[in-house]
């Protein structure tokens, strides 16, 4: 009776201890790089669970939550493997060890976050593999200047032209980009658009017309008379011109044509002189002389209109011929007054007066 007791009672503890042994067992989901792994385990922290089911990390490995936290029937411990990848930042590589699973996670693990219009490849959602290149370009704030107006745009474009095209600006094949279309944007870059374009211009130059003189013997001497009438020729040239934003920069001659050929106008001087009769009357007296008169004129008090007569200088000998065309003179001692013209021939202007006979 005794010896069955004990058994019994042997077989009760051995129950008891396995019972407890087996509260300690552990269910637990083991994610490496995101794949599910289902793992029983009697392990208490994290390290030791991933230990035992042959799960190795490396000293760069992510592991979350710690190696040294303890863990619980259910939970889920994920690895991360180290990483290394090159990080094409704005053109310019670097290599970087990272554990995210995919880019937008490495961006923000490591720190680039920056803006959404930034420039990323592969995409954001892309699972990320040791060796891969990211490229990031960060979106640039520029401003364009085209058709009188400024546009301010935020662009991650690599080249002067790519922004342009991808703001749908249409260029014209003598269009021009300043800075030009390969050249890398900057932040704070203005970009101007140039609109060349090539038109004719049409000038009408006016062509002097020549003044001729010319000797008349006809004519009496001193005495002007226009025997034609000048006109003005016209000259018509055509030129390309180049325009770059309104503005005209450069032109060149296309051709010159003379639409109308200039007239000369044509004066006749008088070289000729009045005869005298001079046998109708004489007399004595002082001559001056006036200036409103033209060729070789005189003003008498009384004689005719038209009357030539001869004045000679009692002082020197010299005469001319004058033709009467005024009244006058009205100072006493004074017979006669003379046009500068003719006055001039038998005496100097300086003097004034000089003593005379007339004839006529």
């Amino acid at each position: 009776m005794q010896r069955r007791t004990a058994r019994l009672a042997i077989v009760l503890c051995l129950g008891i201890a396995t019972l407890a042994y087996g509260a300690l067992e552990k269910r637990v989901v083991v994610r490496v790089e995101g794949h599910p792994v289902g793992v029983k385990t009697y392990a208490m922290t994290v390290g030791s669970a991933l230990s035992r089911s042959g799960i190795s990390i490396g000293a760069r490995d992510r592991v979350e939550p710690a190696l040294g936290s303890s863990i619980g029937d259910g939970d889920t411990i994920q690895v991360y493997r180290a990483k290394s990848i090159v990080l094409l930042l704005d053109g310019k590589p670097r290599r970087v060890v990272v554990t995210g699973l995919t880019i937008d996670e490495v961006l923000n693990e490591i720190e680039l976050r920056g803006s959404l219009v930034d420039f990323v490849r592969p995409s954001r959602s892309s699972r990320v593999r040791a060796g891969m290149t990211i490229n990031y370009r960060r979106a640039l704030a520029l401003a364009i200047r085209h058709d009188d107006r400024t546009d301010h745009v935020v662009s991650n474009a690599t080249t002067v032209g790519a922004v342009v095209r991808e703001l749908g600006i249409k260029l014209g094949s003598r269009d021009r980009l300043e800075p030009s279309a390969s050249v890398r944007p900057v932040t704070g870059m203005t970009i101007r658009v140039l609109r060349v374009g090539l038109r004719n211009e049409v000038r009408e130059e006016v062509i002097s017309y020549k003044t001729i003189l010319r000797r008349d013997r006809s004519l009496e001497y001193g005495r002007r008379r226009v025997s034609s009438e000048g006109r003005p020729g016209l000259r018509r040239t055509t030129y390309l011109a180049k325009f770059v934003d309104g503005v005209r920069v450069s032109r060149r001659v296309l051709s010159t044509k003379t639409v109308r050929q200039p007239v000369d106008r044509v004066i006749k001087i008088g070289t000729g002189f009045p005869g005298c009769a001079c046998d109708r009357g004489t007399q004595l007296g002082k001559a001056s002389w006036y200036g409103e008169a033209d060729g070789l004129s005189a003003a008498h008090r009384t004689l005719p209109m038209g009357t030539v007569v001869r004045v000679e200088n009692r002082a020197n000998g010299k005469w001319v011929n004058v033709v009467i065309r005024d009244r006058g003179p009205y100072v006493k001692g004074r017979i006669i007054d003379l046009s500068d013209e003719a006055f001039r021939r038998i005496a100097s202007l300086r003097s004034g007066v000089a003593s005379v006979r007339i004839r006529w």
